[in-house]
């Protein structure tokens, strides 16, 4: 990402994401849908955006104003709209990373089946990330999650 070490600052006036935004609308998008109740996407989603640093940590609501102006979007476009919106603002570089935490989340639940490929697939229509690293985002993720 180009800004790695500035926390998100949650601009709710504006309908336009940011690119920190838009790689947390990624991991909510996916989380949503890889886990089957609110309180695991929920709790995965929060983990991961905690751990990345995506929300002003200063701001004692910036986590819930980034919750909101993602969900908003979700209300207002459903899914694909908050999909298109994180992949508009996405540089090559922030690409690569939401398809490596996209194949992370999604295989993290054991199980990497039709509807998680489906999943990754529409993330990697949107993207646009080169299939040589596709493939060692995939490679690492089977890698990580093997269990012998």
């Amino acid at each position: 990402m180009s800004q790695a070490n500035e926390p998100l600052h949650v601009d709710q006036q504006s309908e336009e994401l940011n690119e920190r935004e838009g790689l947390a609308g990624i991991i909510l998008i996916v989380s949503r849908n890889t886990f089957d109740d609110s309180e695991h996407w929920s709790k995965n989603f929060a983990e991961l955006v905690n751990r990345l640093h995506l929300y002003e940590e200063s701001n004692p609501r910036g986590f819930e104003e980034l919750v909101d102006k993602l969900l908003a979007i979700v209300k207002r476009e459903g899914e694909a709209g908050l999909l298109r919106a994180a992949a508009d603002v996405l540089c090559e570089e922030s690409c690569e990373t939401a398809v490596a935490l996209a194949a992370d989340i999604a295989a993290s639940t054991g199980h990497f089946g039709d509807k998680e490929t489906a999943l990754l697939n529409t993330i990697l229509e949107a993207v646009q990330i080169s299939d040589e690293m596709v493939a060692k985002i995939l490679q690492i993720t089977a890698i990580k999650y093997r269990i012998p």
